[in-house]
Protein backbone atom coordinates (compact mmCIF):
# COMPACT_ATOMS: atom_id res chain seq x y z
CA UNK A 1 0.00 0.00 0.00
CA UNK A 2 1.00 3.55 -1.11
CA UNK A 3 1.53 5.54 2.27
CA UNK A 4 2.59 9.49 2.29
CA UNK A 5 3.95 11.21 5.49
CA UNK A 6 4.39 14.79 6.94
CA UNK A 7 4.58 17.52 4.50
CA UNK A 8 3.77 14.98 1.39
CA UNK A 9 0.01 14.55 2.50
CA UNK A 10 -0.59 17.19 -0.92
CA UNK A 11 0.41 13.93 -3.24
CA UNK A 12 -2.14 11.51 -1.54
CA UNK A 13 -5.62 13.29 -3.99
CA UNK A 14 -3.70 11.96 -7.05
CA UNK A 15 -3.38 8.86 -6.34
CA UNK A 16 -6.28 8.85 -5.07
CA UNK A 17 -7.21 10.29 -8.26
CA UNK A 18 -5.49 7.39 -10.54
CA UNK A 19 -6.81 4.39 -8.58
CA UNK A 20 -10.33 5.45 -8.39
CA UNK A 21 -11.43 4.23 -11.56
CA UNK A 22 -14.84 5.31 -11.11
CA UNK A 23 -13.86 9.03 -10.76
CA UNK A 24 -11.52 8.76 -13.65
CA UNK A 25 -14.04 7.13 -15.76
CA UNK A 26 -16.22 10.23 -14.95
CA UNK A 27 -13.17 12.41 -16.24
CA UNK A 28 -13.05 10.61 -19.32
CA UNK A 29 -16.04 10.93 -19.97
CA UNK A 30 -16.59 14.86 -19.63
CA UNK A 31 -12.99 15.59 -21.54
CA UNK A 32 -12.94 12.86 -24.00
CA UNK A 33 -9.68 12.15 -23.45
CA UNK A 34 -8.11 8.42 -22.82
CA UNK A 35 -5.72 9.33 -20.19
CA UNK A 36 -3.65 5.76 -19.37
CA UNK A 37 -4.05 4.86 -15.98
CA UNK A 38 -0.65 2.95 -14.30
CA UNK A 39 -1.32 0.71 -11.57
CA UNK A 40 0.45 2.78 -9.30
CA UNK A 41 -0.72 1.56 -6.33
CA UNK A 42 1.07 -1.62 -6.78
CA UNK A 43 3.77 -0.26 -8.64
CA UNK A 44 4.98 1.82 -5.91
CA UNK A 45 4.20 -0.35 -3.16
CA UNK A 46 8.01 -0.86 -1.89
CA UNK A 47 6.89 -4.34 -0.83
CA UNK A 48 6.39 -5.57 -4.76
CA UNK A 49 9.55 -4.43 -5.68
CA UNK A 50 11.57 -7.35 -5.97
CA UNK A 51 9.22 -9.14 -7.50
CA UNK A 52 8.67 -6.30 -10.55
CA UNK A 53 12.58 -6.33 -10.56
CA UNK A 54 12.66 -9.96 -11.76
CA UNK A 55 9.64 -10.43 -13.48
CA UNK A 56 11.30 -7.05 -16.05
CA UNK A 57 14.69 -8.97 -15.61
CA UNK A 58 13.13 -12.65 -16.58
CA UNK A 59 10.67 -10.87 -19.33
CA UNK A 60 14.01 -9.19 -21.10
CA UNK A 61 12.38 -6.04 -21.35
CA UNK A 62 12.28 -2.48 -20.60
CA UNK A 63 10.89 -1.02 -18.08
CA UNK A 64 12.71 0.90 -14.68
CA UNK A 65 10.80 0.39 -11.27
CA UNK A 66 13.89 1.81 -9.21
CA UNK A 67 13.65 4.75 -11.55
CA UNK A 68 9.75 4.90 -10.88
CA UNK A 69 10.72 5.12 -7.41
CA UNK A 70 12.97 7.91 -7.62
CA UNK A 71 10.61 10.01 -9.57
CA UNK A 72 8.07 9.44 -7.02
CA UNK A 73 10.01 10.68 -4.22
CA UNK A 74 10.83 14.06 -6.35
CA UNK A 75 7.12 13.90 -6.85
CA UNK A 76 6.51 13.81 -3.17
CA UNK A 77 8.66 16.86 -2.90
CA UNK A 78 6.95 18.72 -5.48
CA UNK A 79 3.90 17.72 -6.43
CA UNK A 80 2.41 20.27 -8.21
CA UNK A 81 4.96 19.79 -10.85
CA UNK A 82 3.41 19.01 -14.09
CA UNK A 83 6.60 17.43 -15.91
CA UNK A 84 7.53 15.54 -12.64
CA UNK A 85 3.83 13.95 -12.87
CA UNK A 86 4.17 13.64 -16.26
CA UNK A 87 7.88 11.45 -16.38
CA UNK A 88 6.16 9.82 -13.22
CA UNK A 89 3.42 8.36 -15.32
CA UNK A 90 6.01 7.74 -18.83
CA UNK A 91 8.34 5.73 -16.32
CA UNK A 92 5.32 3.84 -14.98
CA UNK A 93 3.50 3.18 -18.46
CA UNK A 94 7.26 1.37 -19.46
CA UNK A 95 6.73 -1.41 -16.90
CA UNK A 96 5.36 -4.64 -18.31
CA UNK A 97 2.73 -6.38 -17.50
CA UNK A 98 2.81 -9.00 -14.80
CA UNK A 99 3.43 -12.38 -15.51
CA UNK A 100 1.28 -15.82 -14.97
CA UNK A 101 2.73 -17.59 -11.87
CA UNK A 102 3.45 -20.70 -13.14
CA UNK A 103 5.45 -18.70 -16.27
CA UNK A 104 8.64 -20.81 -17.02
CA UNK A 105 11.08 -18.27 -16.48
CA UNK A 106 13.92 -18.10 -19.49
CA UNK A 107 13.53 -18.61 -23.37
CA UNK A 108 12.53 -22.04 -23.71
CA UNK A 109 9.08 -22.99 -24.49
CA UNK A 110 6.69 -26.07 -22.55
CA UNK A 111 5.43 -28.63 -25.08
CA UNK A 112 1.73 -28.62 -23.89
CA UNK A 113 0.13 -30.90 -27.20
CA UNK A 114 1.44 -32.42 -30.25
CA UNK A 115 -0.70 -33.40 -33.07
CA UNK A 116 -0.19 -35.48 -36.27
CA UNK A 117 3.36 -37.09 -37.32
CA UNK A 118 6.08 -35.71 -38.67
CA UNK A 119 7.21 -38.27 -42.13
CA UNK A 120 10.23 -38.60 -41.51
CA UNK A 121 12.69 -38.92 -44.71
CA UNK A 122 9.82 -37.62 -46.75
CA UNK A 123 10.89 -35.72 -50.35
CA UNK A 124 9.25 -32.54 -50.03
CA UNK A 125 10.00 -29.17 -52.15
CA UNK A 126 9.93 -25.89 -50.82
CA UNK A 127 6.60 -23.70 -50.50
CA UNK A 128 8.45 -21.53 -53.32
CA UNK A 129 9.85 -24.27 -55.32
CA UNK A 130 6.41 -26.23 -55.64
CA UNK A 131 4.38 -22.52 -56.24
CA UNK A 132 6.59 -21.16 -58.64
CA UNK A 133 6.84 -24.52 -60.85
CA UNK A 134 2.71 -24.31 -61.12
CA UNK A 135 2.98 -20.61 -61.76
CA UNK A 136 1.28 -20.03 -58.53
CA UNK A 137 3.12 -17.09 -57.04
CA UNK A 138 5.29 -13.76 -57.73
CA UNK A 139 7.47 -13.29 -54.79
CA UNK A 140 10.11 -10.48 -54.65
CA UNK A 141 13.56 -12.84 -54.14
CA UNK A 142 11.85 -15.27 -57.44
CA UNK A 143 13.77 -12.28 -60.04
CA UNK A 144 10.15 -10.05 -59.52
CA UNK A 145 10.39 -6.64 -60.88
CA UNK A 146 11.31 -4.45 -57.92
CA UNK A 147 8.66 -1.76 -59.50
CA UNK A 148 5.74 -4.47 -58.85
CA UNK A 149 6.85 -6.33 -55.23
CA UNK A 150 9.13 -4.55 -52.93
CA UNK A 151 11.69 -6.70 -50.18
CA UNK A 152 9.83 -9.63 -49.03
CA UNK A 153 6.79 -8.66 -50.89
CA UNK A 154 4.25 -11.43 -52.71
CA UNK A 155 1.45 -11.92 -55.37
CA UNK A 156 -0.46 -14.99 -55.10
CA UNK A 157 -2.01 -16.22 -58.31
CA UNK A 158 -4.40 -18.96 -59.57
CA UNK A 159 -5.61 -21.52 -57.09
CA UNK A 160 -3.38 -20.55 -54.62
CA UNK A 161 -4.98 -17.01 -54.14
CA UNK A 162 -8.62 -18.75 -53.86
CA UNK A 163 -7.03 -21.01 -51.36
CA UNK A 164 -6.36 -17.84 -49.59
CA UNK A 165 -9.63 -16.80 -50.10
CA UNK A 166 -11.05 -19.73 -49.01
CA UNK A 167 -8.75 -20.05 -45.81
CA UNK A 168 -10.36 -16.80 -44.86
CA UNK A 169 -13.79 -17.30 -45.29
CA UNK A 170 -13.41 -20.81 -43.94
CA UNK A 171 -12.19 -19.34 -40.71
CA UNK A 172 -14.48 -16.79 -40.42
CA UNK A 173 -17.75 -18.85 -40.46
CA UNK A 174 -16.24 -21.38 -38.17
CA UNK A 175 -15.57 -17.92 -35.53
CA UNK A 176 -19.09 -16.49 -36.58
CA UNK A 177 -21.01 -20.29 -35.97
CA UNK A 178 -19.28 -19.97 -32.18
CA UNK A 179 -20.21 -16.47 -31.19
CA UNK A 180 -17.76 -14.15 -32.58
CA UNK A 181 -18.55 -10.91 -34.19
CA UNK A 182 -17.23 -9.96 -36.94
CA UNK A 183 -16.27 -6.78 -37.75
CA UNK A 184 -13.81 -4.67 -40.03
CA UNK A 185 -11.38 -3.02 -38.88
CA UNK A 186 -8.96 0.09 -40.12
CA UNK A 187 -5.52 -0.60 -41.47
CA UNK A 188 -4.27 3.01 -40.50
CA UNK A 189 -4.28 3.66 -36.60
CA UNK A 190 -2.65 6.31 -34.35
CA UNK A 191 0.66 5.95 -32.41
CA UNK A 192 -0.77 6.44 -29.37
CA UNK A 193 -3.40 3.55 -29.74
CA UNK A 194 0.00 1.40 -31.35
CA UNK A 195 1.31 1.96 -28.02
CA UNK A 196 -1.51 1.59 -25.60
CA UNK A 197 -1.86 -2.17 -27.26
CA UNK A 198 2.06 -2.89 -25.74
CA UNK A 199 3.76 -1.86 -29.46
CA UNK A 200 6.87 -0.39 -29.62
CA UNK A 201 6.71 2.17 -32.27
CA UNK A 202 10.29 4.07 -32.00
CA UNK A 203 13.68 2.50 -31.11
CA UNK A 204 15.36 0.02 -31.90
CA UNK A 205 13.02 -2.49 -31.51
CA UNK A 206 10.24 -0.97 -33.24
CA UNK A 207 8.59 -2.72 -36.29
CA UNK A 208 5.97 -0.29 -36.89
CA UNK A 209 5.59 1.48 -40.38
CA UNK A 210 4.59 5.18 -40.02
CA UNK A 211 2.97 8.14 -42.20
CA UNK A 212 4.80 11.23 -42.57
CA UNK A 213 3.92 13.63 -40.07
CA UNK A 214 2.19 16.03 -43.03
CA UNK A 215 0.58 13.11 -43.42
CA UNK A 216 -1.23 12.90 -40.21
CA UNK A 217 1.27 10.71 -38.65
CA UNK A 218 -0.83 7.57 -38.57
CA UNK A 219 0.84 4.40 -38.97
CA UNK A 220 0.06 0.98 -40.55
CA UNK A 221 -1.11 -1.58 -37.99
CA UNK A 222 0.70 -4.49 -37.20
CA UNK A 223 -2.36 -7.12 -36.64
CA UNK A 224 -6.10 -5.80 -35.95
CA UNK A 225 -5.77 -6.61 -32.51
CA UNK A 226 -4.99 -2.61 -32.27
CA UNK A 227 -7.77 -1.54 -34.06
CA UNK A 228 -10.44 -3.81 -31.95
CA UNK A 229 -9.12 -2.72 -28.49
CA UNK A 230 -9.06 1.00 -29.94
CA UNK A 231 -13.09 0.24 -30.66
CA UNK A 232 -13.49 -0.07 -26.92
CA UNK A 233 -11.64 2.69 -25.66
CA UNK A 234 -13.19 4.74 -23.51
CA UNK A 235 -16.13 2.38 -23.20
CA UNK A 236 -17.17 -0.02 -20.74
CA UNK A 237 -18.87 -3.85 -21.19
CA UNK A 238 -22.74 -3.66 -21.28
CA UNK A 239 -24.03 -6.23 -18.24
CA UNK A 240 -20.35 -7.11 -18.09
CA UNK A 241 -20.83 -10.05 -20.75
CA UNK A 242 -17.85 -10.76 -22.33
CA UNK A 243 -17.55 -9.52 -26.19
CA UNK A 244 -15.74 -11.47 -28.76
CA UNK A 245 -15.01 -9.85 -32.12
CA UNK A 246 -13.25 -11.79 -35.24
CA UNK A 247 -12.06 -9.88 -37.89
CA UNK A 248 -9.39 -10.01 -41.02
CA UNK A 249 -7.39 -7.17 -42.20
CA UNK A 250 -3.81 -6.92 -43.63
CA UNK A 251 -0.49 -6.52 -41.40
CA UNK A 252 2.36 -4.67 -42.07
CA UNK A 253 5.56 -5.44 -40.03
CA UNK A 254 8.92 -3.86 -40.51
CA UNK A 255 10.59 -6.90 -38.93
CA UNK A 256 13.79 -7.99 -40.53
CA UNK A 257 14.55 -12.06 -40.72
CA UNK A 258 17.04 -13.27 -37.72
CA UNK A 259 18.08 -16.66 -39.72
CA UNK A 260 17.29 -19.65 -42.25
CA UNK A 261 14.19 -20.00 -40.86
CA UNK A 262 12.80 -16.11 -41.49
CA UNK A 263 14.00 -16.34 -44.84
CA UNK A 264 11.92 -16.46 -48.23
CA UNK A 265 7.82 -16.17 -47.48
CA UNK A 266 7.78 -17.28 -43.84
CA UNK A 267 8.84 -13.10 -42.82
CA UNK A 268 6.61 -10.93 -45.02
CA UNK A 269 6.06 -7.01 -44.23
CA UNK A 270 2.24 -7.41 -45.49
CA UNK A 271 -0.01 -10.84 -44.96
CA UNK A 272 -3.37 -11.13 -44.40
CA UNK A 273 -4.70 -12.25 -41.20
CA UNK A 274 -7.98 -13.49 -39.10
CA UNK A 275 -7.73 -12.47 -35.45
CA UNK A 276 -9.65 -12.89 -32.56
CA UNK A 277 -10.29 -10.41 -29.47
CA UNK A 278 -12.12 -10.46 -26.59
CA UNK A 279 -12.69 -8.23 -23.57
CA UNK A 280 -14.26 -9.48 -20.33
CA UNK A 281 -14.41 -9.24 -16.83
CA UNK A 282 -11.18 -10.21 -14.59
CA UNK A 283 -12.29 -13.38 -13.72
CA UNK A 284 -13.22 -14.60 -16.80
CA UNK A 285 -9.94 -13.85 -19.29
CA UNK A 286 -8.09 -17.18 -18.43
CA UNK A 287 -10.86 -19.28 -19.71
CA UNK A 288 -11.53 -17.07 -22.71
CA UNK A 289 -7.92 -17.64 -23.40
CA UNK A 290 -8.11 -21.32 -22.88
CA UNK A 291 -11.21 -21.12 -25.40
CA UNK A 292 -9.36 -19.11 -27.85
CA UNK A 293 -6.48 -22.26 -28.01
CA UNK A 294 -9.54 -24.64 -27.88
CA UNK A 295 -10.25 -23.05 -31.30
CA UNK A 296 -6.91 -22.57 -32.85
CA UNK A 297 -5.87 -26.25 -31.98
CA UNK A 298 -9.90 -27.04 -33.48
CA UNK A 299 -8.80 -25.17 -36.94
CA UNK A 300 -5.13 -26.79 -37.55
CA UNK A 301 -6.62 -29.81 -36.85
CA UNK A 302 -9.86 -30.06 -39.28
CA UNK A 303 -6.43 -28.52 -41.69
CA UNK A 304 -4.99 -31.78 -41.15
CA UNK A 305 -1.70 -29.99 -40.13
CA UNK A 306 1.10 -31.39 -38.14
CA UNK A 307 1.48 -29.28 -34.93
CA UNK A 308 2.57 -28.87 -31.42
CA UNK A 309 0.96 -26.19 -28.64
CA UNK A 310 3.39 -24.23 -26.91
CA UNK A 311 3.19 -22.37 -23.18
CA UNK A 312 5.73 -19.62 -24.17
CA UNK A 313 7.92 -18.59 -21.14
CA UNK A 314 9.01 -15.19 -20.02
CA UNK A 315 11.10 -13.87 -22.42
CA UNK A 316 8.47 -14.40 -25.13
CA UNK A 317 5.57 -12.45 -23.31
CA UNK A 318 6.89 -9.11 -24.65
CA UNK A 319 5.27 -6.13 -22.69
CA UNK A 320 1.49 -6.69 -22.45
CA UNK A 321 1.30 -10.69 -21.68
CA UNK A 322 0.64 -11.89 -19.02
CA UNK A 323 0.25 -15.49 -20.65
CA UNK A 324 1.04 -16.34 -24.08
CA UNK A 325 0.57 -19.40 -26.34
CA UNK A 326 1.83 -19.97 -29.57
CA UNK A 327 1.13 -23.17 -32.13
CA UNK A 328 3.95 -24.46 -34.45
CA UNK A 329 3.53 -26.65 -37.82
CA UNK A 330 6.12 -28.62 -39.23
CA UNK A 331 7.63 -26.99 -42.54
CA UNK A 332 9.29 -29.98 -43.94
CA UNK A 333 11.56 -28.03 -46.15
CA UNK A 334 13.31 -26.72 -43.36
CA UNK A 335 12.92 -29.92 -41.20
CA UNK A 336 11.72 -26.97 -38.37
CA UNK A 337 8.55 -25.61 -36.60
CA UNK A 338 7.41 -22.58 -37.55
CA UNK A 339 4.67 -20.27 -35.85
CA UNK A 340 1.78 -20.17 -37.13
CA UNK A 341 -0.81 -18.52 -34.89
CA UNK A 342 -0.49 -17.31 -31.02
CA UNK A 343 -2.64 -16.65 -28.21
CA UNK A 344 -2.27 -13.80 -25.48
CA UNK A 345 -4.20 -12.84 -21.95
CA UNK A 346 -2.87 -9.12 -21.72
CA UNK A 347 -5.21 -8.95 -18.71
CA UNK A 348 -5.31 -4.74 -17.48
CA UNK A 349 -2.74 -4.28 -19.58
CA UNK A 350 -4.36 -2.54 -22.31
CA UNK A 351 -7.35 -1.90 -20.58
CA UNK A 352 -5.27 0.72 -18.42
CA UNK A 353 -4.12 2.46 -21.32
CA UNK A 354 -7.53 2.69 -22.86
CA UNK A 355 -9.81 2.77 -20.61
CA UNK A 356 -12.08 -0.35 -20.66
CA UNK A 357 -14.10 -0.82 -17.48
CA UNK A 358 -16.74 -3.54 -16.83
CA UNK A 359 -19.77 -2.37 -16.11
CA UNK A 360 -18.93 -2.13 -12.05
CA UNK A 361 -16.55 0.31 -13.52
CA UNK A 362 -13.29 -2.38 -13.06
CA UNK A 363 -10.81 -2.44 -15.58
CA UNK A 364 -11.54 -4.66 -17.92
CA UNK A 365 -9.07 -7.66 -19.04
CA UNK A 366 -8.17 -8.11 -23.12
CA UNK A 367 -7.40 -11.48 -24.67
CA UNK A 368 -6.44 -12.31 -28.35
CA UNK A 369 -5.40 -15.19 -30.74
CA UNK A 370 -4.61 -15.33 -34.38
CA UNK A 371 -7.23 -17.25 -36.08
CA UNK A 372 -5.57 -17.57 -39.33
CA UNK A 373 -2.40 -15.75 -40.40
CA UNK A 374 -2.45 -16.99 -44.44
CA UNK A 375 1.41 -17.55 -45.88
CA UNK A 376 2.51 -19.02 -43.27
CA UNK A 377 -0.97 -21.84 -42.87
CA UNK A 378 -0.24 -21.86 -46.80
CA UNK A 379 3.26 -22.98 -46.39
CA UNK A 380 2.37 -25.78 -44.03
CA UNK A 381 -0.64 -26.98 -46.23
CA UNK A 382 1.64 -26.65 -49.47
CA UNK A 383 4.69 -28.57 -47.72
CA UNK A 384 2.24 -30.99 -45.72
CA UNK A 385 0.51 -31.86 -48.88
CA UNK A 386 2.52 -32.85 -51.90
CA UNK A 387 2.05 -36.03 -53.03
CA UNK A 388 4.25 -38.05 -54.94
CA UNK A 389 2.80 -37.11 -58.31
CA UNK A 390 3.80 -33.50 -57.66
CA UNK A 391 -0.29 -32.98 -56.93
CA UNK A 392 -0.90 -30.53 -53.81
CA UNK A 393 -3.91 -32.19 -52.15
CA UNK A 394 -6.45 -29.46 -50.53
CA UNK A 395 -7.83 -29.90 -46.65
CA UNK A 396 -10.87 -31.87 -46.60
CA UNK A 397 -12.71 -29.06 -45.00
CA UNK A 398 -11.89 -26.10 -47.57
CA UNK A 399 -12.55 -28.86 -50.45
CA UNK A 400 -16.36 -27.06 -50.72
CA UNK A 401 -14.89 -23.76 -50.72
CA UNK A 402 -12.30 -24.17 -53.46
CA UNK A 403 -14.77 -26.75 -55.47
CA UNK A 404 -11.71 -28.71 -55.64
CA UNK A 405 -9.33 -31.63 -54.52
CA UNK A 406 -6.30 -31.05 -55.67
CA UNK A 407 -4.48 -27.37 -56.64
CA UNK A 408 -4.13 -26.79 -60.57
CA UNK A 409 -1.42 -25.00 -61.61
CA UNK A 410 -1.65 -21.87 -63.71
CA UNK A 411 -1.91 -21.55 -67.12
CA UNK A 412 -2.15 -17.74 -67.34
CA UNK A 413 0.41 -16.12 -69.37
CA UNK A 414 1.23 -13.86 -66.82
CA UNK A 415 2.47 -16.09 -64.57
CA UNK A 416 4.90 -17.39 -66.98
CA UNK A 417 6.10 -13.64 -67.62
CA UNK A 418 9.53 -13.18 -66.59
CA UNK A 419 11.22 -9.77 -65.51
CA UNK A 420 13.82 -8.43 -67.96
CA UNK A 421 16.47 -5.57 -66.47
CA UNK A 422 16.59 -2.81 -68.00
CA UNK A 423 19.53 -0.71 -68.61
CA UNK A 424 18.53 2.23 -69.47
CA UNK A 425 15.87 2.41 -66.63
CA UNK A 426 16.07 4.87 -64.29
CA UNK A 427 14.55 2.77 -61.61
CA UNK A 428 17.07 -0.31 -61.06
Amino acid sequence: MVTFHGNHRKALPLIQLINNVATHQKSVNESGSLEPVPDLEYLLDKSNLKTIRENIQNRKGVGDIDLLHRVFETYKLQPDNSAVLEKLQNVALMIPNKSSPDTIIGKVPKVVKEYGQIQEGTKCQSFEQVCRNQGLLKFQSLSTSPLVLGSRSYMLLGDLARLERALVRWTLDKLIAKGWSYVSVPDLLPENLINACGFVTTGRQNQIYKLRHDQGGHCLAGTSEMSMAGLYAGRSMPDNKPIKMCTYSQCFRAEEAKNRVDKGFYRLHQFTKVEMFAVCTPTESEGLLQEIVDIQCELFSELELCYKLLEMPSEELGAAAYKKYDVEAWLHHLGHWGEISSASNCTDYQARRLSILTDDKQFAHTVNGTGCAVPRLLMAIIEQNQASNGYIKVPECLQAYLKLQHLRPNKDISSRLHFVRSRQSKYF
